[in-house]
């Protein structure tokens, strides 16, 4: 249970942020090694949730490239009663393809973007 309130949280904040179709993975697929979320504009990314007081963010980020096959993982993470908001961590050796991604789905036209000034 405690797992689906941080899951459904973070679905929501990127959802609010970026307009995203997400959804849980587990909860549509049964299986216990997919993604926590599934982002339908995201596919290369691997969305791995944690909503704990502590966090040892090098072995999720372990755990999430060991189960993430060829697709980039993602950590978007917060601790309980956090105020400030959800956080993301990736390794600096995947931040371009985290930069492909977002504009990927910038370019197929399925977001629209809150917050985040444009090219005019």
């Amino acid at each position: 249970m405690k797992g689906k309130v941080g899951e459904l949280e973070a679905a929501m904040a990127l959802r609010q942020l970026f307009n995203f179709t997400t959804r849980r993975s587990q909860q549509h697929s049964g299986c216990a090694d997919s993604a926590d979320l599934q982002v339908d504009q995201t596919p290369t990314l691997w969305w791995e949730i944690k909503r704990v007081e502590r966090l040892n963010i090098a072995n999720t980020m372990t755990k999430a490239v060991e189960q993430s096959g060829d697709r980039t993982p993602v950590v978007m993470h917060r601790p309980n009663r956090f105020k400030d908001g959800w956080m993301i961590t990736i390794k600096l050796s995947d931040l371009p393809a985290l930069m492909q991604a977002f504009q990927d789905s910038q370019t197929n036209g399925k977001i629209a973007t809150k917050g985040i000034a444009e090219d005019a």
